[in-house]
């Protein structure tokens, strides 16, 4: 804790001062009465703002998850855990964004809450956030300040947009299970079955409707690759668009896995739920590994990736993909305006055959996602 003093407090001790040499002068008592005051005023101006932030304590509630881009409701609760009277006391809080706050007066043991929504939340892990408390009062001689690290531990997911898997997997992107497979077993009819089910010979021998139970199709497997690049928006970017097609593909019943490196060595999340998918998105960190060493040989992906060194060979491994009979979609996470980098690489996805799709490293992704037909 520091406490400041004001100019106030300057003014009135240079007056003190004043007073206190005119009163030796001129053998005024009062006048040096007058000076003691002044200086005691400002003395308790400067002691008061320092007792005012003694014994408070603050607490912070928050969601243990959150969506970057969606507002996070927190309260901050600031208690008296003092034996005094304390408040009149300026709070403002870094959490997830700005945000200030104003006790008043908190009897011992007394306690006020404020619930703002933090609307500049980003992607990412956050342990907490410093809570400034500020106090002049009751003079304004000085300000106090004191400074507080306040653990509320919060995992903030990626934005999460809407995606058309039919272009990168063709007609196994629906979520209908079509009851095309071959028939497993007969049960009896109950109300909603589909009456093309009926198993008409098996009716007619039990007299009564008895239906086929079909063999659901397995739907096919999406790889997800997803680089790391160093540029903060660009990788919050990357984040998102790996786990939009990811959770879109677990919606559909699709059995997904994600790649992407870590520490320097490729690591995989495969099969989780969409929560995983985004605490792993919330989790994603720079990693300078080449994206090519991630690209599966085989089956369906989805690769997010950026103009930087080693995105050659990504597109030579993309190419083979591609020429297996694999869909493929490359998305390019590129400047606002595209740099000749970026132009290149698109063109060279393009020429591997790879569905490409770029989309710039900040802002929403709604229309260059849906507006694509993928």
């Amino acid at each position: 804790m520091r406490v400041r003093p004001t100019r106030l407090a300057f003014l009135l001790v240079l007056g003190a001062v004043i007073l206190f040499g005119a009163g030796t002068n001129v053998q005024a008592g009062w006048v040096l009465v007058v000076a003691a005051l002044l200086l005691g005023f400002v003395l308790a101006g400067l002691a008061l703002p320092f007792l005012a932030l003694r014994g408070l304590e603050v607490v912070r509630q928050a969601p243990v998850r959150a969506q970057a881009g969606q507002g996070v409701r927190a309260t901050l609760v600031v208690r008296n855990r003092s034996r005094g009277i304390r408040g009149l006391v300026k709070v403002d809080d870094d959490f997830l964004g700005p945000a200030t706050a104003v006790a008043g007066v908190l009897r011992p043991g007394q306690a006020t809450a404020f619930e703002a929504v933090r609307t500049q939340a980003r992607r990412g892990v956050h342990e907490g956030g410093t809570c400034t408390l500020r106090s002049g009062a009751p003079f304004g001689m000085a300000v106090a300040v004191r400074r507080v690290f306040v653990a509320s531990p919060v995992i903030v997911h990626p934005r999460v947009f809407g995606v058309r898997l039919q272009d990168v997997m063709g007609s196994a992107a629906s979520s209908l299970r079509a009851a095309s497979g071959d028939t497993v077993s007969v049960r009896e009819y109950r109300s909603g079955d589909p009456l093309r089910h009926v198993h008409w010979r098996s009716t007619a021998r039990r007299g009564e409707l008895v239906v086929r139970e079909m063999e659901e199709p397995a739907l096919s497997d999406l790889t997800i690759v997803c680089d790391a690049p160093a540029d903060p928006d660009a990788l919050d970017t990357a984040a998102s668009v790996a786990c939009s097609y990811a959770v879109e593909a677990i919606a559909r019943g699709h059995s997904v896995e994600v790649r992407y490196a870590r520490d320097g060595s490729p690591s995989g999340l495969k099969g989780a739920g969409p929560e995983a998918v985004l605490d792993w998105g919330a989790r994603l960190r720079p990693d300078s590994t080449p994206v090519h060493r991630l690209i599966p040989d085989t089956g369906s992906a989805v690769c997010v990736l950026s103009a930087r060194p080693g995105a050659d060979a990504a597109v030579s491994k993309l190419s083979r993909l591609a020429s297996g009979g694999s869909g493929v979609l490359a998305v390019v996470v590129r400047q606002q305006d595209p740099s000749p980098a970026d132009v290149a690489l698109a063109g060279s996805l393009t020429a591997a055959g790879c569905r490409v799709l770029s989309v710039p490293g900040t802002g929403d992704l709604t229309s260059w996602l849906r507006g694509s037909g993928v």
